[in-house]
């Protein structure tokens, strides 16, 4: 679920920052898209580092196709546990 997000997403997607939060990836990228999104997050999640991938993908509501460059890294509470991710995506098309 999206908490938060920048510029420059609302601006891929067309969509305010307060229409994301609390959103999936589901809604706003192909069921599959997304499954492989979660998948991504999983395995930064698991491994407890960070991971680099490169991926093509397009925007639901504008239909566009880039080329991303993201980043995933695990987020951790003050106890040291595994809670999310944080992705970072720039557009290298």
């Amino acid at each position: 679920m999206f908490l938060a997000c920048n510029p420059g997403f609302e601006r891929y997607f067309g969509v305010r920052e307060d229409e994301v939060i609390g959103h999936r990836d589901d809604d706003f990228f192909p069921a599959a898209l997304a499954a492989q999104f979660r998948a991504d997050d999983r395995r930064a999640m698991a491994q407890g580092q960070t991971i680099h991938l490169e991926e093509w993908a397009h925007a639901v509501q504008t239909g566009r196709r880039y080329l991303l460059e993201t980043v995933k890294a695990p987020v951790y509470d003050h106890q040291g546990q595994v809670v999310g991710v944080f992705g970072i995506a720039r557009d290298v098309t």
